[in-house]
């Protein structure tokens, strides 16, 4: 992929629970370098979904701010904006293109034809978000990748296609366009978490991505090396703070500190005779807790979250879960006990992921709840050039990446 340089790339994650920024910017080497990052809890927002536009529009201009100190105001081109939510849906499209028993060699043109075929017909309800080719059936025996310059007389396409509901879409967007920024494209978040934390074996042999956010869990299931089956399943860590804060009577804000410090998911794993001292409420005395009377109903609102998650992936129509496992992250992902819990109810191979793919990366960067930012401006890089419009985005855009592909095989 040409890079081009001297040109700003901007990822903008929002999130439920915060807002974050990142800039880079390609060196003279071709190395992707941070150059701003604003990160701001994010008000305007619940479950995903926008209920002020007015706050989400401040939180968007005060993560933009502080990213922006170091580039100055008005230098951003476009941004990547990371959406999530209860409407997020997805499908896999298969099309078949006939050619009466005649061979023909597929050319670029085909292959575009053969994704514009994949988008869905025009729903006032939703948008389209994603459509990306997972391979293509020649002739029903040979299954390929990039099919460009061979020989068949029937060509099937199996495109995983990603939509959002057309107002929850708009009302996030308009967070970004009303702070004098255009969005190049919406990527959902699972998606762009993916980007940064799933490895190539793990796409190849099958996986299961599962982003934990604060309110919404993103889940994307890897199959053949593409995604498959994308979802969210509305409920993450908030839920635990609830909970803590609900039990021990405590603040909603003193429940998120407990939870960070002392939480944990397997009380057999925590000392039965640990105290710790937690805060009263509206003036109440300080109170003495064990640390394992905090863990197990945090265990037990975990299973529960397990079970969600495992049924989203069912519904993928999966008899079982790849054998790659679940690679989790995000923020809620850092929840002491996780990995544990997952792998003794499921016995299957659980990997805590951090942000990778830029070198350097600063080390404020390298944790799991900014795998989403980190992706987005990974996917910034990658799609540079591209301007999706809603409700359809640039087809010839997935078009190019097969092409490209083949035909620098070709070449080699």
């Amino acid at each position: 992929m040409e890079i081009v340089k001297d040109k700003f790339h901007t990822g903008i994650d929002i999130g439920s629970g915060y807002t974050t920024v990142i800039i880079g910017r390609v060196g003279s080497e071709g190395e992707l370098k941070i150059v701003g990052v604003g990160r701001t809890v994010t008000k305007g927002m619940n479950r995903g979904l926008v209920d002020d536009v007015g706050e989400l529009k401040e939180t968007v201009r005060l993560a933009l701010e502080h990213a922006e100190e170091y580039t100055g105001r008005g230098n951003l081109t476009g941004a990547y904006v990371g959406v999530t939510g209860q409407g997020i849906s997805s499908k896999n499209v298969i099309n078949l293109a006939l050619h009466k028993g005649q061979t023909e060699i597929i050319n670029s043109s085909r292959i575009r034809e053969l994704v514009e075929s994949c988008y869905p017909e025009n729903d006032p309800l939703t948008d389209v978000l994603h459509v990306i080719p997972v391979g293509f059936n020649l002739d029903g025996y040979n299954r390929t990748r990039n099919p460009l310059g061979l020989h068949a007389k029937t060509v099937e396409i199996e495109s995983h296609v990603v939509s959002m509901n057309s107002i929850d879409l708009r009302n996030a967007l308009k967070s970004v366009t009303s702070n004098k920024v255009s969005v190049n494209g919406a990527v959902f978040q699972g998606l762009a978490a993916a980007e940064s934390v799933i490895t190539g074996d793990e796409r190849e042999i099958g996986s299961v991505l599962i982003d934990i956010g604060e309110s919404t869990t993103d889940i994307v299931v890897f199959k053949e090396g593409s995604p498959w089956y994308s979802t969210v399943v509305p409920v993450g860590g908030n839920m635990i703070t609830r909970d803590i804060s609900a039990a021990l009577g405590v603040p909603f804000r003193a429940g998120e500190e407990i939870k960070i410090k002392y939480g944990h998911c397997m009380p057999s794993m925590v000392n039965s005779n640990e105290e710790i001292v937690v805060p009263g409420f509206q003036g109440d005395d300080k109170k003495t807790v064990l640390k394992r009377d905090i863990a197990m109903p945090i265990q037990s609102r975990m299973v529960e979250w397990l079970r969600l998650v495992t049924q989203a992936i069912s519904a993928s129509g999966l008899r079982a879960i790849p054998s790659g496992g679940l690679v989790i992250t995000g923020g809620g992902s850092k929840l002491n006990g996780l990995t544990e819990l997952i792998n003794d109810n499921l016995e299957i191979p659980v990997r805590l992921a951090y942000p990778t793919g830029i070198k350097g990366l600063p080390t404020q960067l390298q944790k799991p709840e900014y795998s989403s930012a980190v992706g987005l401006l990974l996917w910034a890089v990658k799609h540079q050039g591209e301007k999706q419009s809603y409700p359809q985005e640039n087809i010839w855009s997935q078009i190019k990446k097969i092409v490209g592909k083949k035909e620098r095989a070709m070449v080699g």
